[in-house]
């Protein structure tokens, strides 16, 4: 059971997050990371349109395969965000 304002609860209300812990809820707005949903997003499919375009010039190129390790590396530069 998670902690939310001295009670037990068994999720966290919106605009909260568990602990690693999963023992307290805290709330987004405490956190010193800030949530980058956008831009990821922006990058991410800019990787596709890539992987898009390198598909249509070359027949052998693998859209989806390249698109995921494309991804992979995206993965990796938000994690390091």
């Amino acid at each position: 059971m998670l902690k939310y304002n001295g009670s037990c609860v068994s999720v966290c209300p919106k605009d909260f997050i568990a602990d690693y812990d999963d023992m307290e809820c805290y709330s987004l707005s405490d956190l010193d990371i800030s949530l980058l949903y956008f831009p990821c997003l922006i990058i991410a499919g800019t990787f596709f349109l890539l992987s898009y375009v390198g598909y249509k010039q070359k027949l052998k190129h693998l859209m989806i395969p390249n698109w995921l390790v494309l991804m992979g590396l995206l993965e990796h530069g938000c994690l390091l965000s």
